[in-house]
């Protein structure tokens, strides 16, 4: 199949600058990627997501402890650390009455 030159897509950003002004330079140097670098380097087990436009959320697991963090498209972070442990707690009527008490209701900020 031949490759149709004239149409091709683009993202539109990445970090909040244009994607197609962007160098390597530029994005391997974020907070972000050097906290990814970090993170895998001391393998320490970690997931990303996006719940608001202008960040990327890095949620951590620790032993004993899950910490999120939002990562800036302007670099800074802000960080949240949920301490716990991990005694089995219920099973699944537990988890049930936690859908039924918290079902329909959107955190704040999360942007759904």
């Amino acid at each position: 199949m031949p490759v149709n030159s004239s149409r091709s897509i683009q993202p539109t950003s990445v970090l909040g600058k244009p994607a197609y002004n962007m160098s390597c330079a530029d994005h391997s140097s974020h907070s972000l990627f050097s906290l990814l670098r970090r993170l895998e380097d001391a393998k320490i087990h970690f997931t990303l997501a996006r719940h608001r436009e202008d960040t990327v959320l890095v949620t951590m697991t620790l032993v004993g402890e899950r910490v999120e963090v939002d990562v800036f498209a302007d670099g800074h972070m802000e960080v949240s650390r949920f301490p716990g442990n991990e005694d089995v707690v219920g099973d699944a009527e537990l988890v049930q009455r936690l859908i039924d008490e918290n079902g329909g209701t959107i955190p704040s900020g999360s942007g759904s």
